[in-house]
């Protein structure tokens, strides 16, 4: 069965006419923008790291390093962050970890809690550093949960010479000097 032609309407119109027609949608088009200000552009963000020896964290029952005598291990997966700036034209960072967490053989409860900092560097050196504690309940029969840190808000002093992609936010754990040469042995393997 053969349906209804559908009808077209085309619209000729002079040279002229096109040209005036063109000139003004592009004007039009050229005001949905708004104003061409650098601020407009979202800001740069800090980079954002792991410090090597410290993205791990082993704890072991006893003296012992072997499997069977590992309690937890936590490793950050995916540090992150975005950014915007605030009215006084600083630029405000929420940053978190996510961290994949792993109760051992040697673990005696369900709840592992894990320390772990998220730092601010410039120039190679720390102008701040915030502790964080992440508390993690396994559920019966799991022995592997991936838990995101609570957000911690940062606001970064930029200048024209110096955005924010200057700065660099480091995470890791705090390790005892124990488990800090535990990660450089394994780190050697």
């Amino acid at each position: 069965m053969l349906g209804r032609p559908s009808v077209v309407t085309v619209l000729t119109l002079p040279r002229g006419a096109r040209a005036a027609l063109a000139l003004s949608v592009l004007t039009l088009l050229a005001g949905c923008g708004g104003p061409t200000d650098r601020s407009d552009f979202p800001p740069a963000c800090p980079q954002v790291a792991t410090v090597p020896d410290a993205a791990e964290v082993t704890r072991f029952r006893g003296a012992g390093t072997d499997l069977t005598d590992m309690a937890m291990d936590a490793r950050i997966t995916a540090p992150r962050g975005k950014c915007s700036r605030d009215e006084g034209g600083r630029l405000k960072v929420v940053t978190n970890v996510r961290l994949l967490v792993t109760r051992g053989p040697a673990a005696t409860g369900p709840t592992e809690t894990v320390d772990y900092f998220i730092a601010v560097l410039s120039g190679g050196h720390i102008l701040a550093k915030y502790p964080e504690t992440a508390t993690v309940t396994f559920p019966p029969n799991v022995d592997h949960l991936v838990v995101t840190g609570d957000d911690v808000a940062l606001s970064l002093p930029t200048t024209k010479d110096k955005p924010g992609d200057a700065f660099t936010l480091v995470s890791g754990f705090q390790l005892t000097p124990a488990q800090l040469a535990f990660n450089r042995q394994r780190g050697e393997q």
